[in-house]
């Protein structure tokens, strides 16, 4: 018999990483999904995005908004059996969620810390000619590092909407209902181009608000 192949290194810990994983319960007042934000409106500007939990309590789901200030509030509620075809979208970083024949679009909400770093805040040139002189000299490299510490907290802010939005449809699939017989629901569009097609209108948008506003400046 063929011996088993060992896992390597990284797999096993991306291994143990899944078997440590607290996935919340499948009911019960303890039943909820990572954070994710509700994509309510189609905007160029991506707005419109509502902070959200999914709940399951007595064999029901609901779609409960969390805001940073006031009560929460429930903007969506149905029996499992309602809700159905939940699949990936936004190149892994949402959800797709039916209800009947209503349409619920989640991204994952980003719950990632940047670690390390320093504080640039606190970074001055010095009240001396000297430490103004280094300053200036050092200015390319703070720039550079400045242009590392934005593209990292980009990366794990995309990692971490990625990794909520899977673990809530991991959750989901397995207690959704089925589609109602003899309907088709649309899959969700993929990634790549298509987000890149969404960021280039949304930067072109923006650049003729600024536009605009610059050339209504006296």
């Amino acid at each position: 018999m063929a011996q088993q192949q060992e896992l390597s290194p990284r797999a096993r810990r991306r291994l143990e990483g899944r078997l440590r994983e607290a996935l919340p319960p499948h009911d019960g007042p303890e039943a909820v999904s990572p954070p994710l934000r509700w994509v309510r409106r189609l905007t160029p500007l991506g707005t419109g995005r509502r902070r959200v939990v999914v709940r399951i309590d007595g064999g029901r789901l609901q779609v409960v908004r969390t805001p940073l200030f006031g009560a929460e509030r429930v903007v969506a509620e149905g029996p499992l059996g309602e809700w159905h075809s939940a699949a990936a979208s936004r190149g892994g970083r949402g959800l797709h969620l039916w209800h009947g024949d209503r349409l619920y679009r989640f991204t994952g909400r980003s719950t990632a810390r940047h670690e390390g770093g320093g504080d640039p805040s606190s970074w001055t040139l010095g009240d001396d000619p000297v430490s103004a002189v280094i300053g200036i000299v050092l200015l390319p490299f703070l720039l550079l590092y400045g242009l590392w510490l934005v593209v990292g907290l980009y990366t794990a802010r995309v990692a971490s909407e990625r990794e909520n939005a899977a673990r809530a449809l991991r959750w989901l699939t397995p207690v959704l209902g089925a589609p109602p017989p003899g309907r088709t629901h649309r899959r969700p569009l993929p990634g790549g181009w298509l987000a890149l097609g969404r960021l280039a209108v949304r930067l072109a948008v923006l650049g003729g608000l600024v536009a605009g506003a610059v050339a209504a400046l006296p």
